[in-house]
Parts: structure tokens; sequence; C-alpha cells
């Protein structure tokens, strides 16, 4: 009779569950034992051809088409929001911790200046937002003389504040802490502020001296900002020769002596 032998050296002329490893002859699987107490190493009371073979690991290629292996959690994301705006989330939090280049500094108040020879000066401060890529100041102090209860002339030439002129007349209201604090202009003084920054490449290099006397010839006062930042604040008054005045600034930017910019423009500086 054909048939195989078992490894107990019975035969199985009906055998239909080979079973390797079972040391019960029988035509019943594994003895007629329960599937629970089988102990072959093939599958327990399952018809098969032999013994079944294990699968085999994922290998690399099968893990790069997955995109993760085993041991790696499924990647979550937080419900209503798309993967391109996670991406631009995790970039916010890596540049709020961990900055990548050169991050410009808090708002501060500019430096304060030196007062003025007068016994009825007051600071008057200006708020306004820092201008991008230049200093990060976000208030400025000019000094003033009060010409009203609520009013006051200004006796300064900005560095930072657009708009006001040196003579100028400006509202304020104080707050908690005493400050007085410019709300508006309430007339015009027709002085322009002219801002003259030299270029430590050219040919004056960093020095505030020689832009002093560049413009000496038209009598104009003005500040330096700092030793540091040789930046000059001219006041250019309406009696002046403002077309020459222009005519010097330009010549002096195409020949890269300065940079210059008109913080408080009148009409007729416009139209020069």
């Amino acid at each position: 009779m054909a048939g195989g032998s078992s490894p107990g050296g019975g035969r199985s002329p009906n055998r239909r569950w080979p079973h390797p490893s079972c040391t019960v002859p029988t035509t019943t699987p594994c003895g007629g034992l329960a599937p629970a107490e089988c102990r072959c190493p093939t599958d327990r009371g399952r018809p098969t051809l032999g013994p079944r073979r294990r699968r085999p690991a994922p290998g690399l290629r099968q893990l790069r088409r997955r995109g993760r292996g085993r041991h790696q959690r499924p990647r979550r994301r937080r419900a209503g929001m798309r993967p391109s705006a996670q991406r631009r989330r995790r970039d916010e939090v890596r540049w709020e911790f961990r900055p990548q280049g050169k991050m410009s500094a808090m708002p501060s108040p500019a430096p304060d200046r030196d007062p003025l020879a007068g016994d009825q000066l007051i600071k008057i401060w200006f708020k306004f937002v820092p201008r991008e890529g230049w200093l990060p100041y976000d208030t400025e102090g000019l000094w003033g003389v009060a010409a009203g209860p609520d009013t006051a002339r200004i006796c300064n030439a900005p560095f930072l504040q657009d708009g006001v002129a040196e003579g100028d007349v400006v509202r304020f209201t104080m707050d908690s802490d005493g400050l007085r604090w410019a709300t508006g202009r309430v007339e015009a003084s027709g002085n322009c502020t002219v801002r003259v920054l030299p270029d430590p490449h050219g040919p004056l290099g960093p020095s505030a001296k020689a832009v002093y006397d560049r413009l000496a010839p038209f009598g104009l006062g003005g500040e330096t900002f700092s030793k540091e930042l040789p930046l000059v604040a001219f006041t250019v008054p309406a009696s002046a020769d403002i077309p020459a005045i222009k005519a010097t600034l330009l010549r002096g930017k195409a020949e890269g002596w300065w940079s210059f910019e008109a913080g408080c423009a009148t009409e007729e500086w416009t139209t020069a």
C-alpha cells in the first residue's frame, strides 16, 4: 500500500495531514489532539503539503518602498492640517529656538540725547514701527520747548522719526509714568530733515566730519548719531539754497561718498 512512513514507524494509508514532527501515526491530525494542544512546528490541524516556510524579514528595498521600518511609528498629522502646513509649523518652531541666521535685536528706545542749553526743555517721545533691515529702535526722544499745555516745539533733528523737522510744533499726551508722547504735528516750520550716512568703503570713509566739511558752505546744522554709526541728521531751513544742497547730495551719492534720505521734505525740496 502506497504511502509515506511516519517518524513513529507506522503507515498512514489516508494521510492528509503529513506532520513530519508528529510522533503519533494516525490518519487524524496530531493523533486526535485538539488544535490548541498540537505542538507540531507547522500550522495546527491545517491541511498542508509539508512544513510551512517562515516569511522572510523585509529587505532594504521593501523598507524603502514602505518609507519606514517596523520599529518606527507611523507619522501622525494634526486634524485639519495639511502636510505642507505641518512642515511650515515645524520650520517656525525651528526658527524660533534655533535661528539659522543673523536676526535683528528686539525693538528698544533709541539712545538718549544730551540736553540742550535751556531751562524750559522737555522730552517728547515718538513711537514708530522699526524699518526692516535698519536700526532696531521703535521709539525716539527729542528735546523741545513747551509751546502750550499740551504742545511743544521740537529742538532736534530726528534720526529715526519721519515727518518731523526741527522747529515743528507737535501735540503730546502724558502717560502714568510722566512721559510725553507725541500724537501729531500741529504746526510746520518749513524746515526739512535730511539724513546722510557716509559710505565706509567710499572716498570719505566712515567719517562724519568729512560729511560736515562737504556741506559746510551751506551753513547747515546737524547732529551725529554715534561714533560707531556716523549718521548725520541735518536741518535744512526754508531759507537755504535747496537746489544747490540737493545737487551736492546727489553728486556725492553718484560718486560713492554717501547715501542720503529726506526724513521730512517740503514742497520746495520735492520740486527742486
